[in-house]
């Protein structure tokens, strides 16, 4: 059996209204989560009668829903579960440096990071924007279970998320490219030739294994020079390839492995 664990640690600067407000927000969770605690009335009774309890910025954060009988739907909509409409972090205020504003410290290991942004952009308007990060982590070395993620708030959006969405939308936006594969070193002509290759002179060389099939050769060297070599089937012995510069011939001894010559007075290679 593995625990696994969703981390924050962060604080936010807000005004003391804001405060009351974030607190009263975890502590109707806390109320909702045990089931109106203490009250006479029981089910929807309970929860109409602590709504009405609850303050006015509350009412005007989190008004009811019609044609929902449960007042505190509203407030329930910042749970992908309603069901289970806990934070699952603890919350202390504390007054500012310049005791002007509150700051709020938000901190758990089981933390719901979707519900405590949505929370903070509804009652933490001064605040924002506002961004915060979180870490996961698991009791056991599993795979996918070590990684993190943020939040960007704003009046009107939520963005980020978990860094295995943010790296999957990442390499979906790459460019489906071929991948290049790495191709042998330049040597020596007898090492080339030690290897299969034909052997041109006592030159460096490039060895090159070409697969079966008729087709053009595109290179360029460094600085920029392009060239085009032309292989065609054995039965065309002597093919020319086309360059920017003057013009090349190839000697095939087979197409795996072609003799690229440079130009000479007959055109044969050497």
């Amino acid at each position: 059996m593995a625990d696994y664990f969703t981390s924050i640690a962060f604080e936010i600067a807000v005004s003391a209204a804001e405060a009351d407000l974030l607190s009263e927000c975890f502590e109707v969770s806390h109320t909702i989560v045990c089931g109106f605690p203490g009250r006479e009335e029981n089910g929807l009774d309970a929860a109409k009668g602590y709504y009405a309890e609850c303050s006015d910025a509350f009412h005007a954060a989190f008004p009811p829903l019609a044609p929902e009988e449960d007042p505190f739907a509203g407030f329930l909509q910042i749970w992908t579960d309603p069901d289970f409409p806990t934070f699952d972090a603890d919350l202390s205020i504390e007054d500012d440096a310049d005791g002007m504003r509150k700051r709020a410290f938000i901190h758990g290991d089981c933390a719901d990071v979707a519900a405590i942004a949505s929370v903070i952009q509804t009652t933490c308007l001064s605040a924002l924007p506002f961004a915060f990060e979180w870490s996961t982590s698991c009791s056991r070395a599993r795979p996918g279970s070590r990684g993190g993620g943020y939040f960007v708030i704003t009046p009107t959006e939520i963005l980020g998320g978990g860094t295995e969405w943010l790296m999957s939308e990442a390499l979906k936006a790459l460019p489906n490219e071929p991948a290049k594969t790495p191709g042998l070193p330049i040597m020596t002509s007898a090492s080339a030739a030690s290897m299969g290759f034909a052997p041109f002179n006592d030159v460096p060389t490039l060895p090159i294994d070409i697969p079966d099939g008729g087709f053009t050769v595109s290179a360029k060297v460094e600085r920029g020079t392009a060239r085009h070599f032309l292989l065609r089937p054995l039965s065309h012995r002597w093919t020319t390839a086309l360059c920017r510069y003057p013009v090349s011939r190839c000697y095939l001894d087979s197409l795996r492995r072609p003799q690229i010559c440079s130009r000479v007075g007959d055109g044969r290679p050497r």
